[in-house]
């Protein structure tokens, strides 16, 4: 009776370890939990998580706030939801009566990818207990708007615009003490619009948060008319694509023509000077400018010369919904538009094929880090010790145990001694095997790190690092990160491997991570993204001619590069330089070949989206990587991860890894490779190739019973002359290519 009694015990014990922390609800605490931009994210982007809460007690509440992924259905329970997402935490302490708001930034991981199904906020006291919960926030990836404006006129007015994709938008209304000063913390928004908007209110460090988001792959949308000289004077010159000088009047029936229909509406916008490289879009029958857009690195700005929430546009629900769209569109990336009415159409040049509608080349976040994934476990620390050792430590151990054990034994007449040689032997054989271990592995801490340094043209890097971790030892670790970075225990990796325990961040100013149950020289994967305090600069003036990248490129950093590289949106790549010292100029003259796609190893291509013109069929993996590429291989995931558009021309490389992590207070030993990206914009283009620039979706009018699509075709301004010819499936096509520098159709 005793013995079940006690057995009892024991299982109710492991039914509690299982079940997790107990619950003691605290009717006084509500936990309040949103999450992303109004419920939308950007794939791998990293999000806010707001918690509020309200303490109507007397007492005041100390103990952690947590935030928990939530299990996707189906999902099995005995996995710790850290598996699917990254569990977040931070001491929190409220006093009786006051209300309170805490936000952490951790990536968005979509359920598609492995990733939760959204997130809920424990508050759990010093015992464990669980006092109360949140309900459950999740994010999608939608088209989220960041909108800093000084009426609230505009949020509902682009809240109507439907995009082409017919996914809905969300739109935030940021003001100067909550707009992030980190472009980390601004690549969850798919867009920022800044309209009636006094500028000078944000700080330098916003402001600069902003330039790089934009360099870097993101979108930004600019309001005129009447309040533009607080709106566009204080901003960088190179996000302005339309330098205002004076104010004039505008028709609006460009807007309308688009999709058929009259405006005869007229409304107060800028004139002044276009940015280099930038073009107007749009434009009256007087030719002032209603629309003008300029590429700035990896992303876009587009600029209203007039303003949609002013008189008497503001009035007109049609004028004004058409406006925003014009400019939304074009911000909305290509491969995200979805529109199934129109199937791909190809842009053929003079001797060269141009495009493919949308341009996508199989690749997505979610891709390129499931490689990399693969490239870190790819390292001594996870191999087993030389087989040689292993073959001879076995043959050693068996004639030793065997024959010698007995010869000698039978030489000495003592053979009954047997029973203790024999166990001897083996305990020997077992030391001799774990030294081989400590010879091939050692006893300090390893490190497997791969850093993706991004670098944006104002000369801003956000470094990226992928660290496989090795204990020599089981236990529980912390790891120690640098100073304000946001990191995440979930790597998606469909492979199958580095599957986490329950781990979790500790976030902060200082953060850290807890890795639990860490297992002898089992990897342990994370990651951590921080603005990265390195000089990596690189001055390009180069042109595509006869098939070869010409004209040269300055190191106007710090540190050496190494494998300097030049990748096209096309999938084509020139080497340019197998080193690059700091302040050295080298002229180059390399041919643009087929990228070593080979060297991405067991990346499973995306399927889904309108028709894709992926160089590797999806639902396949793409072979056996190169031995002794993965240089390559992180360099072209580098390009890979710039931007979001897959139009982007870069320059990668290979630099010095910057200073890492610590655990346990030290540095563990590490294996180091760090590749950067830029993008850059070539100064002549002769001829072009397929997949080089794809068609814009830039209106549609989503009717069902007679859709039409407005494409756009950005053509390089120094293509050869000739005619061009426009193939089209599936898709009836009316017209013919508009100019808009000559402002008429040519055949």
């Amino acid at each position: 009776m005793r013995f079940l009694r006690v057995a009892g015990v024991m299982v109710a014990l492991a039914a509690a370890l299982v079940a997790g922390p107990a619950r003691a609800d605290d009717p006084t605490l509500t936990v309040t939990l949103t999450a992303g931009w109004d419920g939308a994210a950007v794939a791998g982007s990293w999000i806010p998580y707001r918690v509020d809460v309200k303490n109507t007690g007397t007492h005041e509440f100390s103990g952690t706030l947590v935030l928990n992924a939530r299990r996707p259905a189906g999902s099995p329970n005995s996995a710790p939801s850290s598996v699917y997402g990254t569990t977040y935490e931070t001491p929190f302490s409220i006093a009786g009566g006051v209300e309170k708001r805490v936000t952490i930034y951790g990536e968005f991981a979509d359920a598609t990818a492995g990733g939760p199904a959204g997130y809920e906020a424990d508050l759990v006291d010093r015992s464990g207990a669980v006092v109360s919960s949140s309900g459950s926030a999740s994010v999608s990836q939608r088209f989220g708007i960041g909108l800093l404006a000084d009426s609230l006129q505009a949020q509902g007015e682009i809240k109507d615009v439907q995009l082409p994709s017919a996914r809905p938008l969300s739109v935030v209304n940021l003001t100067p003490p909550d707009f992030p000063g980190s472009a980390i913390q601004l690549s969850g928004l798919s867009a920022v619009v800044i309209d009636n908007f006094d500028t000078s209110t944000l700080s330098q460090a916003q402001v600069q948060a902003l330039q790089q988001y934009v360099g870097l792959g993101g979108s930004l949308v600019l309001g005129g008319g009447a309040g533009w000289r607080r709106t566009l004077t204080q901003l960088p010159p190179e996000l302005v694509p339309l330098r205002p000088q004076a104010s004039a009047t505008v028709g609006l029936e460009p807007l309308l023509d688009l999709l058929g229909k009259h405006s005869p509406l007229v409304a107060q916008s800028v004139v002044g000077t276009l940015a280099p490289g930038a073009r107007v879009v749009l434009a009256d029958a007087a030719g002032n400018p209603l629309l003008a857009e300029v590429a700035y690195g990896a992303g876009r700005v587009v600029e209203l010369a007039f303003d949609p929430a002013d008189e008497p546009v503001a009035s007109h629900a049609e004028e004004v919904r058409s406006s925003w769209a014009a400019a939304l569109d074009r911000v909305v990336s290509a491969g995200s538009s979805g529109n199934a009415k129109f199937a791909p159409a190809v842009m053929v040049a003079p001797g060269a094929v141009s495009s493919a509608f949308p341009n996508q080349v199989g690749f997505n976040h979610y891709n390129l880090e499931s490689q990399i994934a693969a490239l870190l476990s790819d390292t001594a620390a996870s191999a087993l010790p030389p087989l040689g050792i292993l073959g001879g430590l076995l043959i050693l151990y068996v004639l030793v145990a065997g024959p010698l054990n007995y010869a000698v034994l039978r030489s000495l007449r003592r053979r009954e001694l047997m029973w203790m040689t024999i166990p001897l032997v083996a305990i020997l054989a077992t030391g001799g095997a774990y030294s081989a271990g400590v010879l091939v592995h050692g006893q300090e801490y390893f490190v497997n790190e791969l850093q993706v340094l991004r670098v944006a043209p104002s000369g801003g890097v956000e470094a990226t690092t992928y660290d496989a971790l090795f204990s020599p030892r089981r236990g529980d670790l912390t790891v120690q990160l640098p100073e304000s970075s946001l990191a995440s225990t979930f790597i998606p990796n469909y492979s199958g491997g580095g599957t986490t325990g329950d781990d979790r961040v500790l976030a902060g100013r200082n953060p850290s991570l807890k890795l639990a149950g860490v297992a002898v020289w089992q990897p342990r994967d994370f990651k951590y993204v921080e603005a990265a305090h390195v000089n990596v600069t690189v001055i390009a003036h180069l042109k595509l001619s006869k098939g070869q990248i010409v004209g040269s490129v300055t190191n106007n950093g710090r540190i050496p590069i190494r494998r300097l590289t030049l990748l096209t949106p096309d999938g084509r790549s020139a080497t340019l330089a197998a080193s690059l010292a700091p302040g050295a100029t080298v002229t180059v003259g390399g041919i643009l070949q087929t990228a070593p796609l080979q060297a991405l190893n067991r990346v499973v291509i995306a399927c889904g989206g309108p028709a894709s013109t992926s160089v590797v069929p999806c639902g396949q993996t793409n072979g056996p990587q190169t031995p002794g590429d993965k240089q390559a291989s992180l360099m072209l995931t580098a390009a890979g991860l710039l931007g979001s558009s897959g139009e982007v021309t870069s320059l990668t490389g290979i630099v010095d890894p910057i200073p890492s992590l610590r655990v346990g207070g030290t540095e563990p030993s590490r294996t180091a490779l760090s590749a950067f990206a830029t993008p850059i914009e070539l100064e002549g283009i002769d001829t072009l190739s397929a997949g080089w620039a794809s068609a814009r979706v830039v209106a549609a009018n989503n009717s069902s019973s007679f859709p039409m699509t407005v494409l756009d075709y950005d053509l390089p301004s120094s293509l050869a002359a000739g005619p061009l010819k426009l193939s089209v499936a599936n898709a009836s096509v009316m017209g013919a290519p508009f100019s808009v520098q000559k402002s008429q159709a040519e055949l």
